[in-house]
């Protein structure tokens, strides 16, 4: 969604206006919710109740004036559908409670390793994607090769293993913006 159109749902709700941007919301969310439910191991019926819980919710954050203007209202609605539905699931024992957050992740066999492996992959494709051919190549050559800075100045023709540290560092800084500057970004990666 855009973010003029962002701002006239929240100024609706918070106008008591909120019929005419329902339709809108609903819409461009619908498939959205389906997904998380779908890759968790849920069904249609889910995705609906899923919807309409996190619609409302929203629409009553909205109106007690603590959603703040800086958050895309489609990213935030994606991620309290998702913890909405994790903790659905957790309730009703179709998954495990997992110490997700003491362990530092999530575990093999888990039905949750879909939702967030996936989206996150495809996060960081795109991130990368943003940041050029040279950057991108240099990340994938330390984080996914595991390659050292030695490695990686003769592979990518760098003087020094010094300037490759140097592109290094504001590679990941461009890195940063890219995740700061869009809010789905940051939501998704801060996720567990």
């Amino acid at each position: 969604m855009l973010d003029d159109i962002n701002q006239k749902i929240v100024d609706a709700i918070r106008n008591g206006q909120d019929s005419k941007y329902i339709d809108l919301v609903y819409s461009n969310f619908l498939k959205k919710a389906n997904k998380i439910v779908y890759d968790g191991g849920g069904r249609k019926e889910d995705a609906k109740d899923l919807l309409h819980d996190t619609l409302l919710s929203f629409f009553k954050y909205v109106k007690d004036c603590n959603y703040a203007p800086t958050i895309d209202v489609e990213a935030f609605l994606y991620v309290s559908a998702k913890n909405k539905w994790i903790n659905k699931a957790v309730r009703d024992k179709k998954i495990e409670y997992i110490e997700a957050y003491k362990e530092g992740g999530l575990q093999e066999g888990s039905p949750l390793i879909n939702i967030f492996s996936k989206e996150r992959a495809e996060a960081v494709t795109q991130i990368l994607n943003n940041l050029g051919d040279r950057c991108k190549q240099l990340l994938q050559l330390i984080y996914y090769e595991d390659k050292t800075m030695k490695e990686i100045c003769e592979i990518m023709n760098y003087s020094s293993a010094d300037a490759a540290k140097t592109k290094h560092y504001k590679c990941k800084q461009r890195m940063e913006d890219v995740i700061n500057e869009n809010s789905h970004y940051k939501l998704l990666l801060q996720q567990l």
